[in-house]
């Protein structure tokens, strides 16, 4: 129990600290916390909304939405609650393997390790994976957990853990679509290799209860949006499967080694290292639970390595579902040093084992996890983004009392998501705060405004006080249109 506690508050930190320092993020974060937002304010809990509407440009079924709009309920509206499912999906992936590496494979040491190697890997506690209210995080747990549901069923024989694969399965899918079944190649290849566990399986109660559940939940839902949302399925399909599967959205195409090359660097650099020998001993252990959860893993991240680098549109954060799975072989590849250090007859007379292992522990994580609290204990913009996101910085003061912004008007001009959602939460706290355009301006209208180019045409048509400022951003109140001056710039 002591163990178990040092780890709840090693996990807290990289996880939990700060989790609402920074503003919401563009795009899929901002889109995600309008449609909660549009689920608990206006009740569109099925078919996600965006501006009143059904969105029709992220096309993923409601269930991250749907906790969030929950978790509103229970911590109020903010950051908080957009971002909560992610972390607590990353909370659950960790203590989901250390569990797992326990009550399956017998080891606690490397129980306790494959958790902190997950923790302390760059591009999983990150933006877009569970620093932030977006799909990755939690589409991973759920990954994670089918992936040890089949093999619990494959190798162990376990054939009620095929119940849970779908559930999780269906659960990933309601989440993040198609993605949740990037595993199913190597599923299906593990299956056949463990072909009796296999065929008994395939017939089993569990295997076909659970495969009607995800086929009546995954079916049903995509039948019936579609029965009222005319034309999703195709924006699905131009979305998801064949456009962006098959063609290049946005430029997002970087190369076949895009991901690899990003995991050496960068999103796996400290651990990357201890991967491939992990992998490599891992698939010539003895052990036979051993050896087959190596060979197991080797192909889980083949199969999904394989099927990213192929898409014409690459994402940075889709390699995400990658990092619990991971972990697995680093841990039991650091469990060996343990155990070559823990049989040193000088060391385990000397010192007691609990104690020996914290301090190899301790040796161990020291960089990586000091490293991971210099980017989560005081969370910081990147340099290039830190004037983009100034205005939501802004507005968190602006929510936190330090402004008051009663009755003015941001005047944006494009995609503003990330900053509507802000006017959104004051406004349902009381505050008399919105939107507007250049067509609906009048005199003694104020205004927040913070774009250059926003900012010259007030300057070409409108004399203005300003009232307040925040570095470039201007709170100003319009006195009048100048001479020959058209409404619309």
């Amino acid at each position: 129990m002591p163990v178990l506690l040092l780890l709840l508050v090693l996990l807290y930190f990289p996880l939990f600290h700060h989790l609402t320092w920074l503003p919401i993020r563009i795009w899929d974060e901002a889109r995600l916390a309008m449609n909660a937002w549009e689920a608990f304010h206006n009740g569109h809990w099925f078919i996600p909304h965006f501006e009143g509407k059904p969105d029709m440009w992220s096309t993923k079924p409601p269930l991250l939405p749907i906790m969030q709009a929950l978790l509103t309920y229970v911590t109020g509206p903010g950051e908080l609650a957009i971002r909560l499912p992610a972390a607590m999906a990353g909370l659950g992936s960790c203590l989901l393997i250390a569990w797992w590496i326990n009550k399956r494979l017998a080891m606690p040491e490397a129980a306790f390790m494959a958790a902190l190697v997950l923790v302390t890997s760059q591009g999983y506690v990150h933006q877009h994976a569970t620093r932030t209210g977006d799909y990755d995080a939690v589409l991973s747990f759920f990954m994670l957990w089918a992936s040890l549901s089949w093999f619990d069923a494959m190798f162990f024989g376990r054939t009620k853990a095929l119940f849970w694969f779908w559930i999780s399965l269906t659960l990933g899918v309601m989440t993040k679509s198609i993605a949740a079944l990037f595993f199913s190649p190597a599923y299906l290849l593990f299956g056949l290799v463990n072909l009796k566990s296999f065929l008994v399986g395939i017939r089993s109660r569990p295997f076909l209860f659970g495969m009607l559940v995800f086929i009546f939940t995954v079916a049903g839902y995509y039948l019936v949006r579609e029965t009222f949302n005319h034309g999703y399925l195709q924006a699905v399909w131009d979305n998801e499967l064949g456009g962006r599967y098959a063609g290049v959205i946005e430029t997002h195409h970087h190369g076949l080694w895009f991901f690899l090359q990003r995991l050496v660097h960068t999103e796996y650099s400290e651990w990357f290292v201890l991967l491939i020998p992990g992998l490599i001993i891992g698939s010539a252990r003895r052990d036979a639970a051993l050896r087959a959860s190596g060979n197991y893993v080797l192909l889980l991240i083949l199969v999904y390595l394989l099927i990213i680098s192929l898409a014409a549109t690459q994402l940075e954060w889709y390699d995400v579902p990658l990092f619990p799975v991971m972990a697995l072989p680093v841990a039991l590849l650091l469990y060996t040093g343990w155990q070559w250090l823990s049989g040193s007859p000088v060391l385990s007379k000397r010192i007691k084992p609990l104690a020996l292992f914290l301090a190899f522990a301790f040796i161990v994580f020291y960089v990586p996890y000091g490293r991971m609290l210099g980017k989560t204990f005081e969370p910081q913009e990147y340099p290039e983004e830190r004037v983009f996101y100034r205005i939501g910085h802004f507005l968190q003061d602006a929510r936190d009392g330090l402004y008051s912004l009663d009755g003015f008007r941001l005047l944006q001009v494009d995609y503003s998501a990330h900053n509507d959602i802000y006017l959104e939460w004051m406004r349902y706290e009381g505050t008399d705060v919105a939107r507007t355009s250049f067509e609906m301006l009048e005199p003694g209208d104020r205004l927040i405004i913070f774009q250059d180019h926003v900012k010259e045409q007030i300057d070409a048509h409108w004399s203005y006080e300003i009232m307040d400022t925040y570095y470039e951003i201007l709170l100003i109140r319009l006195e009048q249109r100048r001479v020959n001056s058209s409404k619309t710039p």
